[in-house]
């Protein structure tokens, strides 16, 4: 995925709070996490996920987050949204 990124200019892993973004672009204030299963199974992870964004919408931050299972399946679109979210 990162050699689609339009934009070039992102960092992976970036520190906001206590939380980290699998890819962030500070300048614009815009971040897009890749959550795996275990996202949306276990109780813990999913209350935690909350937690971070409401700490990255309350430091001004937008957030796309993506099923790794869905993303596999259709790799094109996601992508595309992707791109579509991170803007010129």
């Amino acid at each position: 995925i990162e050699n689609e990124f339009s934009d070039k200019e992102y960092q992976r892993e970036y520190t906001v709070s206590i939380y980290s973004c699998d890819f962030a672009w500070p300048h614009k204030k815009k971040c897009i996490e890749i959550d795996g299963n275990q996202h949306q199974r276990f109780d813990e992870i999913i209350e935690r996920d909350k937690r971070k964004n409401k700490a990255l919408k309350d430091d001004g931050w937008l957030l796309l987050r993506i099923s790794w299972k869905e993303f596999y399946k259709d790799t094109k679109k996601w992508i595309e949204i992707s791109n579509e979210f991170i803007g010129e």
